[in-house]
């Protein structure tokens, strides 16, 4: 039952457009710059600037000294 629901399609194409425009008004934009964020490529934590380093780095001193016990990623 679960295979068959995969191979319909999530939205009914036939009102894919209604739902950008209701969407897009919710947001208070337009229905093209919707559309372009809608295609934009998808972005992660790891696309910016962050200190996942210093965070891993001490992680691991802390880890080797005994203090932490728990494994992070």
């Amino acid at each position: 039952e679960a295979l068959e629901k995969l191979t319909r399609p999530a939205y009914n194409p036939e009102t894919i457009d209604e739902e950008f425009e209701y969407i897009a008004t919710k947001l208070g934009i337009g229905v093209d710059e919707l559309r372009r964020y809608h295609e934009m490529p998808l972005k992660t934590y790891r696309d910016y600037r962050n200190q996942e380093w210093m965070f891993n780095a001490g992680a691991r001193v802390l880890k080797a000294l005994g203090v932490e016990r728990a494994v992070k990623r």
